[in-house]
């Protein structure tokens, strides 16, 4: 089992194949709304209401700056799980 990088609880994983390629898959925390969604070359990035989206013909520039804020974003949200900081989203 795959444990939530916010909250430690268990993922829900999912993939999809087509013709063998992987082509979607899916990682979902229902506790505390994290996902991560991959579909198609795009991503869906989700934690609590911050959500973002990257996609496949996005500059490689922009996407890594995405997904820096995402798992910046990961990082607060531990933070005030365990009470550390309370200043809101990034």
């Amino acid at each position: 089992m795959i444990n939530c990088p916010v909250c430690g609880k268990g993922l829900k994983v999912f993939s999809w194949y087509d013709t063998g390629k992987l082509t979607e898959w899916l990682n979902q925390c229902t506790d505390c709304n994290y996902m991560i969604h991959y579909f198609h070359g795009n991503f869906d990035l989700t934690i609590g209401t911050w959500r973002r989206y990257i996609f496949k013909y996005q500059e490689r520039k922009k996407a890594d700056a995405i997904f820096t804020l995402f798992y910046k974003q990961i990082q607060l949200k531990k933070k005030i799980k365990n009470g550390e900081n309370n200043y809101g989203q990034i």
